[in-house]
């Protein structure tokens, strides 16, 4: 259901390019963190897993279709859990299960036929000066880690820092921003990687942070911040939409 509120909020404002952060299938039956839900990863427990992410897309673009309004540009990071890259969750399990190969593709999910643009893991989009990735793996000296890879950079500051460029990230629950101010111009760090109502059972009571969507506003080289960021918080969006 926070799709279609969110879908609804895109057809209010007529934002014409929209960027998903990544990870919209989660893929737990293929997780390697519990190894009971692994060895139960039949394909029942697959289909299910992509079934669940299809419809979210699909009732946003219901409202979509409904208000004559599509917008032009929309985008899909691949995270890690729903990557086909050689490090993404699916890459691994077809690595690991060539049996699968075939039979668990990108054609399944519904991006595929809705019209968005997926962009593998750990391979980044440029829009407007602005680079997005599921995760930006780099540690505060630049280097690539086992940490960093599954992980992301440490904090907003550190990724952007280590870039130099107004970069956004997803993956890590919450939000943190950070500005890196230099003669010439302003890089911005985005880390923002909740839009879901559920709890998570491994965080418990640190399952109490933002969550919601970023509207980027006045891009470009005439902001002398770059842009002007705004937050849309889930809360708001069901106070509206509901």
């Amino acid at each position: 259901q926070h799709f279609t509120w969110l879908a609804r909020y895109i057809v209010d404002k007529g934002h014409d390019v929209v960027i998903h952060l990544g990870d919209h299938w989660d893929m737990p039956s293929l997780s390697s963190y519990d190894s009971a839900v692994r060895k139960a990863a039949v394909g029942t427990a697959k289909k299910a897993d992509i079934d669940a992410g299809n419809a979210a897309l699909e009732a946003m673009h219901e409202v979509f279709e409904k208000s004559g309004w599509n917008p032009k540009h929309k985008i899909l990071l691949e995270g890690n859990h729903d990557g086909f890259a050689p490090a993404g969750r699916l890459g691994r399990h077809l690595a690991e299960n060539p049996v699968d190969d075939g039979l668990l593709h990108p054609g399944l999910f519904a991006d595929s036929w809705l019209g968005w643009k997926r962009v593998p893991f750990l391979t980044y989009v440029d829009i407007d000066d602005i680079v997005y990735g599921h995760l930006f793996p780099f540690s505060r000296n630049g280097k690539t880690t086992r940490h960093s890879l599954s992980f992301g950079a440490a904090n907003a500051k550190t990724q952007v820092q280590v870039l130099m460029r107004s970069c956004t990230a997803g993956h890590t629950p919450g939000l943190d921003t950070a500005q890196v101010r230099t003669p010439l111009r302003t890089y911005r760090g985005i880390i923002a990687g909740s839009f879901y109502l559920h709890d998570e059972e491994y965080m418990g009571p640190g399952n109490n942070y933002w969550r919601g969507v970023l509207v980027k506003h006045r891009i470009g080289p005439d902001n002398p911040n770059h842009y002007d960021l705004m937050e849309v918080s889930i809360d708001f969006l069901r106070e509206r939409y509901r």
